[in-house]
C-alpha cells in the first residue's frame, strides 16, 4: 500500500503500503545523484536518432542530452534471448532481476533506469507511448510498489534498434517520463531470418527452446510489411536443496523453487508503412501471450492451512498464470508546405489471470478443492496524438535557424479487477457448527480453525472488483535555437491536465557547445510530473510471506479505501521532479566516450509502504477472515 508523510522541508515522499501501491500516502524527498560514462569505437556509418528532441534528428554524441543507441548490430552480436536481457548486458543504467515466488512477476520482471521506479520510464515503440502491465509488483524485487512496461513482451527479433534517453523528458513526451525514456524502433526491413536455438543449465534444469522469424517484403507502391513470430519455451530452474524434514531420512522433499519459473510464449508483430496520397500511412503492434507455473512457499501437513489427508507430507503451492498483451496503433504522416504532420491513434492492453492449480483451501474441510481460477487484473490504454514539426532558416535571432515542434495528445487509461472463483477467496462453512464449544477438551466438540482462501494465492474478493478510467490531455511546445555552429539551445514547455489530479506546467531547458570538432559540452534542466498510475490507485490484493521465519498473511489495500484510511493512510497525489545534469562528449577518428553527471530530485513519491499484515487490529484480522 501506498502512504505520505511530510517533512520539515514540506517535501513528501509517497509510499505504496504493504498491502498495496499508492494506498496509504507518506511522503519523504527522494534524490538520486550519479555519474555515467560510455565509450565507444567510431563507425563510419551514424546512427541518427529520434528521441530527446521532436525537432530533428542528430546522432548520439550529438544530443544534448545523454542518448544511448542500441544498433541492430549490437542486438546481433549480443547473445541475448529476450529484449530485457539485452538491455541489461548492454545499457549501464538500465537494471532489472530475475524473480521467484514473485506472484505474476515472472511474467513480467519490473525494469528501472537510473535506480528510479519502473513506473518513472516511459517506454515508447516507434515513437509512440506504450501502455504499461496490469501488475502491480508487490514483492520484494526491483520496482516493488510500481506498474512498469512490459519490455518482454516485445520480441527482440523485431526490433530494428532501441534508443534509451538518460534524462527527465516529461516536458517532451508527458508523464511517467522522469528517469528517461526507452523508444523502440522496429524493423522496416526487406528480407528475412530464422533463428532457433536450444539451452540448458549446467545443472541439468531450465531446458529452453527459441523460435524466431522475422520477414519484410513490399507492398503498395513503394511500401513495406515486416512480420515477427517468436517462440519460447522454458522448463523452472530450481537451485533449492532437498531437505529431510522433520528430521525423516527416508522421503527427502524439495520444499522451494529458488529459480526462474516455467515459462512459455507466442508472439506475433507487425510494422507497416504505405504511401498514401501526398504521405504515408503507417500501422505496427502485435500480440503476445506468456503462460508460466511457480511455487509458493512450503506448508507443513501439521498447518491449519493444509489437510494431511490431501497432502500428507505437505504442499508447496503450484500456481498458474497468464498474460496477454495486444496492441495497434495507425497513424498518418504528410507535409503541408513547410510543417510536417504526424496524426496516429494507439490502443494497448494487457490481462494477466491467476489459477491456483495445486492448492487447498483448508476452510473448505478435508474435501477441498485444489483447483480455483483466481481472478484477474486488466489495463488498457488509448492514446491519440497530433503533432507539427517546422524548421526555420531565417530566424533573425539563431543564425542557423530554429526548429520548432508542438503538438496535442489525448489519452484514457482503465483498470480493471475481476473476482476469482468463490473457493479461491471464502471462509467454508463446514467446520464450525452451531454446537461447537472452541474451548471444549473434547476433540469432537472443538471448532478447527483453520486458514480461509487458497493456499499459494488467495483469489479476488468480489469487493475487491473494479472497473475505472480515468482521461487526460496535454499540450506542448519543443524548440531548438541553432544559435551557431558551435551553440545550440532547446527549450520545452508542457501543460497537462488529468480528470482526477488537475493540472500542472512542466518546462525543459537543454543546451551544447562545441569547442571544437572533438570536443563539446552539453547540459539539461528540466522539471517533472507522473500521475499515480491507476493500478496504483486502485490494486488490493492478500498474499503471503515469510516474516521471522513465519508464514504470514499480508494485505495490500487501496490507499483510498476506508480501512486504509482507519490505518491513517491518505490517498495518493501526483510525483513531481527536478532534474539537472551534465556532461562531457569526446569525438575522435576512432573512439568517442561520454561523461555525464546528474541529479534527480523527486517530490511526493510513491513507493510501498512496511507490511500490513495480519494481528496488527481487529479490522485488519476481520479482513482476512471473510
Amino acid at each position: 500500500m501506498l502512504k505520505q508523510t511530510q517533512n520539515h522541508n514540506n517535501k513528501f515522499k509517497k509510499t505504496i503500503i504493504a498491502s498495496l501501491v499508492g494506498t496509504l500516502a507518506l511522503q519523504l524527498s527522494a534524490t538520486a545523484v550519479a555519474a555515467e560514462s560510455t565509450d565507444k569505437a567510431v563507425k563510419d556509418v551514424e546512427v541518427i536518432t529520434t528521441i530527446g528532441s521532436r525537432v530533428s534528428g542528430r546522432t548520439d554524441t550529438e544530443s544534448a542530452a545523454p542518448v544511448d543507441i542500441i544498433s541492430q548490430e549490437t542486438i546481433a552480436n549480443s547473445g541475448a534471448g529476450n529484449t530485457m536481457d539485452l538491455l541489461r548486458k548492454v545499457a549501464p543504467s538500465f537494471n532489472m532481476n530475475n524473480t521467484t515466488t514473485s506472484d505474476g512477476q515472472d511474467l513480467m520482471r519490473p525494469a528501472t533506469l537510473r535506480g528510479l521506479g519502473a513506473d518513472q520510464v516511459l517506454v515508447l515503440i516507434n515513437g509512440k507511448r506504450r501502455h504499461q502491465q496490469a501488475l502491480v509488483a508487490v514483492q520484494q524485487n526491483v520496482g516493488r510498489g510500481n506498474a512498469g512496461t512490459d519490455l518482454s513482451a516485445i520480441p527482440l527479433s523485431a526490433i530494428g534498434r532501441i534508443e534509451i534517453l538518460r534524462d527527465g523528458a516529461a516536458a517532451q513526451y508527458g508523464s511517467d517520463a522522469i528517469a528517461g525514456v526507452i523508444n523502440i524502433v522496429l524493423k522496416s526491413s526487406e528480407g528475412g531470418s530464422v533463428a532457433t536455438g536450444l539451452r540448458t543449465t549446467s545443472e541439468g534444469d531450465g531446458d529452453t527452446i527459441d523460435f524466431a522469424a522475422n520477414y519484410g517484403f513490399e507492398i503498395g507502391d513503394g511500401g513495406n510489411l515486416n512480420l515477427t513470430y517468436e517462440f519460447k519455451d522454458a522448463d523452472e530452474m530450481n537451485r533449492a536443496t532437498e531437505t529431510d524434514w522433520f528430521g525423516s531420512i527416508d522421503q527427502p522433499k524439495q520444499l522451494l523453487l529458488i529459480g526462474e519459473a516455467a515459462i512459455e510464449s507466442h508472439s506475433l508483430w507487425y510494422n507497416m508503412e504505405l504511401p498514401l496520397g501526398e504521405g504515408e500511412l503507417y500501422s505496427f503492434g502485435g500480440y503476445t501471450v506468456k503462460e508460466g507455473e511457480s511455487k509458493g512457499f512450503y506448508r507443513s501437513a501439521a498447518d491449519n492451512r493444509v489437510w494431511s489427508n490431501i497432502y500428507p507430507q505437505g504442499i508447496t503451492p503450484e500456481l498458474g498464470s497468464k498474460t496477454e498483451d495486444i496492441s495497434v496503433a495507425v497513424g498518418y504522416k504528410q507535409e503541408f508546405g513547410e510543417w510536417a504532420m504526424d496524426v496516429s491513434l494507439n490502443f494497448g492492453q494487457n490481462e494477466l489471470s491467476f489459477k491456483n492449480i495445486a492448492s487447498i483451501n483448508a476452510s473448505y474441510g478435508p474435501d477441498s478443492p485444489t483447483t480455483a481460477e483466481s481472478g484477474s487484473l486488466e489495463t488498457n490504454q488509448t492514446t491519440f496524438n497530433l503533432d507539427f514539426t517546422r524548421f526555420y532558416d531565417d530566424s533573425s535571432i539563431a543564425e542557423n535557424g530554429v526548429g520548432i515542434a508542438v503538438g496535442f495528445e489525448w489519452r484514457e487509461d482503465g483498470y480493471v479487477i475481476n473476482a476469482g472463483d468463490e473457493v479461491s477467496y471464502s471462509r467454508g462453512d463446514t467446520l464450525c457448527g452451531e454446537a461447537s464449544e472452541p474451548t471444549s477438551p473434547d476433540p469432537e466438540k472443538q471448532c478447527i480453525v483453520t486458514a480461509p482462501g487458497m493456499q499459494g494465492f488467495a483469489g479476488y474478493r468480489p469487493e475487491m472488483e473494479i472497473d475505472t478510467n480515468r482521461d487526460n490531455y496535454s499540450l506542448y511546445v519543443d524548440s531548438e535555437w541553432y544559435f551557431s555552429d558551435q551553440l545550440t539551445v532547446g527549450v520545452a514547455a508542457r501543460y497537462e491536465d488529468y480528470s482526477d489530479f488537475g493540472d500542472t506546467v512542466i518546462g525543459k531547458v537543454t543546451g551544447r557547445y562545441e569547442f571544437n570538432d572533438e570536443f563539446s559540452m552539453r547540459g539539461a534542466l528540466s522539471t517533472g510530473f507522473r500521475a499515480p498510475g491507476v493500478q496504483q490507485k486502485h490494486f488490493t490484493q492478500r498474499s503471503i510471506s515469510i516474516d521471522n521465519g513465519k508464514l504470514t498473511d499480508l494485505v495490500t489495500l487501496r490507499p483510498d479505501s476506508e480501512l486504509a484510511n482507519e490505518l491513517g493512510f491518505a490517498p495518493l497525489k501526483e510525483e513531481t521532479s527536478k532534474n539537472f545534469s551534465i556532461g562531457f562528449v569526446y569525438t575522435g577518428d576512432i573512439y568517442s566516450t561520454t561523461v555525464d553527471l546528474y541529479r534527480v530530485e523527486i517530490d511526493d513519491r510513491i513507493v510501498y509502504s512496511s507490511p500490513i499484515k495480519r494481528g496488527i487490529n481487529a479490522q485488519i484480522d476481520a479482513f482476512f477472515d471473510v
